[in-house]
């Protein structure tokens, strides 16, 4: 509470522990009545960034974890799961205009599903933007899983919005990683194009991804894993593979100590991606291919190698080369490792990489390969969820971009990342503050 103000100081502030405290006048703005919320921040008495702040700590405590402002939903992630999902919750947003219930996900899926219906086919999108671990993933499988309920009412679309979902956790595990912030966050930006009828019923999906992040292949940083479906092809535990040492024994996966993600099951993730293999159409021996590449990668990455001027494999990495050779499909690969070409007027001459050279060529090998995999993987998704979805066609697109990250030691790739982010969240204002100039206006 305000004491007094004083003069050429600003107030003086009697904090909650019988403590003063000194304040300038630029940072002291007035307060709603104690205890005051509301579920839209523009209701409140008084607007300020401290009295938006406040209501949203209000009613996180209150387990409310979602807030309007305007037409933008400010979502608080509970680390928990919260009984407040599923498709009897889903039920009191059909047809309602924003505001009229409570805030929730399910109303912002809503303002899309209505406005292309109501635009007879114009696409809509939705941005789901923060922090990595604000909970984004989350919120687009909750946005998708509305609208796939959503467009059920319709005479088209049922088996489509079902394999919608039931891919996801295929994206998740090759796509996803423990970080130290999230313990399943995107390290890919991930943008689906739901093409609907101009009536509303779902007629197909594409998914684009961008900006995979391949460093994390070779190299975690402490505390963090390697991609999710590393860790659950061990897991799995196929004879052929060479996996029966476990996480521990392979050098792309033991340099942070980490073989765990809290939340997160491996065993019941395996389970998860081979049900979404199967919802792709790729069987048993297609699902075993993939496993090799996996297991293959794991074993590239136990190639060590010694040497002065001309790198030469260390002794002890045979087992390694020859079971990655056999399970990648690549017999004379080891050569490529220790040497490279050149060609010059015509004439190709092979030289011979340092040690230092040979671990980097191994590492964008390996990254290379998983990149190429990773691309596959998407490519048979959409095959298998594209339906009649033209590219020229209306759509409600979902926006899973990763979040902004700061780690001990960043990668270019991580600089595009947040710079990805940072352009995103100044078109997102731009559009917003243009909006309601455009509502003002008019």
């Amino acid at each position: 509470t305000v004491d007094s103000y004083v003069e050429g100081r600003g107030y003086k502030l009697i904090l909650e522990d019988g403590t003063s405290k000194i304040v300038r006048p630029t940072d002291v703005s007035a307060a709603n009545p104690d205890k005051l919320s509301a579920p839209d921040n523009c209701n409140l008495i008084h607007i300020s960034e401290a009295t938006i702040l406040e209501n949203l700590k209000l009613r996180y405590a209150d387990k409310e974890i979602y807030t309007l402002t305007a037409s933008i939903l400010v979502a608080v992630n509970p680390f928990e799961e919260l009984p407040i999902y599923g498709t009897d919750k889903m039920e009191p947003y059909s047809g309602k205009p924003l505001g009229s219930a409570p805030p929730h996900v399910y109303s912002m899926a809503e303002e899309a599903y209505k406005s292309f219906v109501r635009s007879k086919g114009t696409s809509q999108s939705l941005v789901v933007s923060g922090e990595s671990g604000a909970g984004k993933t989350e919120t687009n499988k909750h946005l998708m899983r509305y609208l796939a309920w959503r467009s059920r009412s319709e005479s088209v679309g049922n088996d489509l919005s079902q394999a919608i979902l039931d891919v996801n956790p295929l994206l998740e595990s090759f796509g996803n990683a423990k970080t130290v912030r999230n313990n399943n966050s995107s390290r890919f930006g991930k943008f689906v194009k739901i093409a609907f009828s101009e009536r509303g019923g779902v007629l197909g999906a594409i998914a684009k991804q961008y900006l995979l992040e391949k460093s994390r292949v070779p190299f975690q940083s402490e505390g963090e894993r390697n991609f999710h479906v590393f860790y659950q092809v061990v897991k799995a535990n196929v004879g052929e593979l060479g996996l029966s040492d476990g996480s521990k024994a392979f050098h792309y996966l033991n340099q942070s100590g980490v073989y765990e993600s809290p939340g997160w099951d491996d065993t019941r993730a395996l389970e998860d991606m081979k049900r979404a293999f199967a919802s792709i159409h790729l069987d048993d021996a297609k699902q075993l291919e993939v496993f090799k590449i996996i297991a293959g990668l794991l074993h590239l990455g136990n190639i060590k190698f010694q040497g002065e001027d001309a790198a030469e494999f260390a002794p002890g990495c045979e087992s390694a080369r020859d079971k990655m050779s056999a399970l990648l499909g690549l017999p004379d690969v080891a050569k490529s490792l220790v040497t490279r070409t050149m060609t010059t007027r015509g004439e190709t001459l092979t030289l011979n990489l340092t040690p230092e050279q040979a671990v980097r060529a191994r590492d964008a090998l390996a990254k290379a390969i998983y990149a190429k995999l990773f691309d596959a993987i998407v490519d048979y998704v959409n095959s298998a969820i594209r339906g009649s979805a033209s590219p020229e066609g209306g759509f409600i697109g979902l926006l899973d971009v990763y979040g902004f990250e700061s780690f001990y030691t960043n990668t270019f790739e991580q600089l595009c990342i947040n710079f990805a982010n940072e352009k995103l969240q100044q078109f997102f204002l731009k559009f917003v503050f243009k909006s309601e100039e455009d509502l003002y206006t008019n």
